[in-house]
């Protein structure tokens, strides 16, 4: 009975007692740290080291230096990059090994010919402190290999989801830790909470140029166009370029196409093309892609009713059969209508002392591997709706707080 007694005392002191609890600590797990580089075609693997690329600070353009079977130079891709104030170049050659010994490495680097002001070896597979050691004996050769290609493309989900699939990008990267998208229209509508598809941009003077073509035809000269003599079929003949140095037309007009070719005088057998990113790949090809694009940028502002003023480089609008040119436009939620270009008269004697004209300079930039119409908006004044006014007379009149600048009406949308 004592016995007992005493058991159940020591239960008693038990249940009384105060319970410590330990907490155990979460158990690790690590995400995935390298990707399988390997596992993707050469070609993909290019194109994803290009995709990073662009992502890096600095970068001015990016692109896959040539075509398969092409002289390429021994690089695989071209960057030129802003370095103190100094515009790089940067060419890298792409590996998809699973080993990389230091011949390797001997190899690569004899097999750059392009001149340029920094290499870089991009690696699939993880490089052995043997290749690390040789590629550092080169001041100007750099090595990215597998881990620190994945380590990069931790802060790019969508170029995950692109070259491996939303699964691997769950398991690569933490979706907290990141936007939802790393777009630029993404990036905007975050930072300002404005949809891109209105048609009027009040936030900003770049345009995005929704629209290119994929190509660029070529046709050799000479052109036998059928005879056009009024606006009506005149405008109906698509922009063209003529490469004197090659004796050919370039339009981004499909030359194939037996319409379009009898308006501009070509044989559909004899046209042929490129693609744009051929263009884009070299200087030459880019001045060619911007003259084009400039030709049908005039195209569309003629029709809009403006005119370019070759001594200011701007365009402008011009009076509707005498009388001022007005236009009703959609401007967000709302419907707007605007004076472009109309008469300033005395309020006094009612007499017509100028006319006022909205104009604005364009320009065609590219901002990572996007391109934009750059606005500048602007006042044009003339003495009749024509004649433009002398410089001295100007001043006083853009001074004045009466034409605050209120931007251009975005008629210009490109596509």
């Amino acid at each position: 009975m004592a016995r007992r007694a005493k058991n159940y005392k020591e239960l008693q002191i038990l249940l009384d007692g105060q319970v410590v609890r330990y907490e155990l600590p979460a158990p690790v797990q690590s995400r995935i740290q390298v990707l399988p580089l390997g596992d993707l075609s050469w070609e993909n693997f290019e194109r994803l080291c290009a995709r990073l690329i662009t992502k890096e600070g600095a970068v001015f353009d990016c692109f896959r230096y040539g075509k398969p079977g092409e002289e390429q130079q021994g690089i695989d891709i071209l960057a030129r990059r802003w370095i103190d104030g100094h515009l790089q170049r940067w060419v890298y050659q792409c590996k998809r090994y699973v080993g990389f010994k230091i011949s390797d490495v001997d190899k690569a680097i004899s097999s750059f010919k392009f001149e340029a002001d920094v290499y870089v070896i991009l690696l699939s597979a993880i490089a052995t402190a043997d290749v690390r050691a040789k590629v550092l004996s080169h001041p100007n050769v750099q090595l990215w290999d597998g881990e620190d290609i994945s380590r990069k493309l931790k802060e790019h989900p969508s170029i995950i989801a692109d070259f491996f699939s939303r699964h691997w990008q769950s398991a690569f990267i933490d979706k907290a830790l990141h936007s939802p998208a790393d777009s630029t229209q993404t990036a905007i509508r975050q930072t300002i909470g404005i949809d891109l598809d209105h048609k009027e941009w009040l936030h900003s003077n770049l345009l995005p140029v929704i629209k290119l073509s994929e190509n660029i035809y070529k046709v050799p000269a000479p052109l036998r166009p059928l005879s056009a003599n009024t606006a009506e079929e005149i405008i109906l003949i698509p922009p063209y370029k003529y490469s004197k140095g090659k004796d050919r037309i370039l339009s981004f007009a499909n030359l194939r196409d037996p319409s379009i070719a009898a308006l501009v005088g070509c044989e559909v057998n004899r046209a042929n093309f490129e693609p744009l990113e051929y263009f884009l790949s070299w200087p030459g090809g880019r001045n060619i892609f911007r003259d084009l694009f400039y030709e049908h940028l005039r195209r569309k502002c003629f029709s809009l009713g403006m005119v370019y003023d070759d001594s200011h480089h701007r365009f402008y609008f011009t009076p509707e059969n005498g009388a001022a040119c007005v236009r009703t436009y959609r401007a967000f939620k709302r419907t707007a209508t605007r004076k472009l270009a109309y008469p300033y008269e005395d309020k006094q004697t009612k007499e017509v002392r100028f006319w006022v004209h909205h104009a604005a300079r364009l320009s065609l930039i590219q901002i990572d591997q996007n391109f934009f119409l750059e606005v500048e908006p602007g006042y044009a004044f003339t003495q009749d709706g024509q004649k433009f006014m002398a410089s001295e007379d100007i001043g006083p009149l853009t001074n004045n707080s009466r034409y605050p600048p209120k931007g251009l009406l975005s008629l210009l949308e490109i596509g």
